[in-house]
């Protein structure tokens, strides 16, 4: 089916709907869109609180507890004990059918108690993290999974001694690294996939002993770009595993050059088909969509794993559920 064009009654801007959504939208029975696929994404994204978490009060057990509803909060805010318990029954409405319908719908959500984290069991000695799922002494972390001995990191999944880290999964020993999949002991790096022992890499993959370099493919002991012997390479690299704060601030800033001056690709992911946004990986017919992994005709969703038939959805795990035909909903 060829595009249809419509104009946002937000923005006036114009937009188009692709093939695979009027398919999709023909899936779910609903009606073509009238609101920007952008729009309709940060309706989404304002309902979702990841990252801020504030002192509370369970409204059933009156303990305290960390809340990401914080003083907002007009209806029922309930600790994660009493949220998975059975010490409560969950409130109904009789439909009116003569009343609007998401009218009686908002009057139900705030009569029904909310948990205070989205957060589900095993959960160990990781009360400051939010988004997160199995998971064992983590800290400060956010939309996480499968994880442990791991701080300050989001919306990684499989990490263990993992400290600052985003966008990465599976990956063991990563300090200050963004994208780096399936790596160990590899630091200060960005997009580095299938990397070992390794230091301020830029879009390398499947390298091992590396450091200052960038668009590296299968290489073992490489300094600045140029191929050293293991003896030379371990030499340059001393100056990096001193701990010296100044020596830290030094590299750091060489790896920020050569960043800037790296080409880029346009998108971060691996084993794609047919895909169009940012941070997918092992997918095919993607469209506007973002943090997408093993997934499969979706559009405009986003922190999606091992999803089909997917359109306008915000995080979605698979956890126990079918992972496929959803439209619209967020933090499932």
């Amino acid at each position: 089916m060829p595009p249809i064009e419509r104009v946002c009654k937000i923005t006036n801007k114009k937009f188009f709907v692709s093939d695979l959504e009027q398919k999709l939208r023909a899936q779910f029975d609903a009606p073509l869109p009238d609101v920007h696929p952008y729009e309709r994404m940060k309706y989404l994204m304002n309902y979702r609180n990841v990252f801020s978490l504030y002192n509370d009060t369970c409204d059933l057990c009156k303990k305290h507890t960390l809340s990401l509803w914080g003083d907002s909060a007009d209806f029922p805010v309930y600790c994660k004990e009493c949220w998975y318990s059975d010490k409560w029954i969950p409130p109904q409405m009789d439909l009116d059918l003569d009343q609007p319908f998401f009218d009686q719908f908002a009057e139900l959500m705030g009569k029904s108690p909310h948990p205070a984290r989205a957060v589900n069991d095993p959960i160990v000695n990781s009360d400051y993290c939010n988004a997160a799922t199995n998971i064992k002494n983590c800290y400060w972390s956010f939309h996480i999974q499968l994880s442990e001995d791991c701080y300050y990191c989001y919306d990684s999944r499989e990490l263990k001694n993992c400290v600052s880290t985003m966008l990465t999964n599976g990956a063991e020993f990563l300090y200050d690294c963004l994208s780096c999949y399936n790596s160990y002991q590899v630091f200060w790096s960005d997009f580095a996939i299938n990397c070992t022992e390794s230091y301020y890499l830029y879009d390398c993959v499947d390298c091992d002993h590396c450091a200052l370099s960038a668009g590296l493919r299968h290489k073992s002991y490489i300094f600045l770009n140029e191929q050293l012997s293991p003896e030379q390479y371990e030499e340059k690299v001393k100056d990096l595993q001193t701990g010296s704060y100044a020596k830290y601030q030094e590299y750091w800033r060489k790896f920020d050059d050569m960043r800037k001056a790296y080409r880029k690709k346009y998108l971060v992911g691996l084993r794609n088909e047919n895909v169009e946004g940012n941070f997918i990986f092992d997918s095919e017919n993607i469209e506007e969509s973002f943090k997408m992994d093993k997934c499969e005709d979706c559009v405009s969703a986003m922190y999606m794993t091992n999803t089909k038939d997917a359109l306008d959805v915000i995080s979605f795990g698979g956890f126990g559920a079918d992972p496929s035909r959803f439209n619209g909903p967020v933090g499932i």
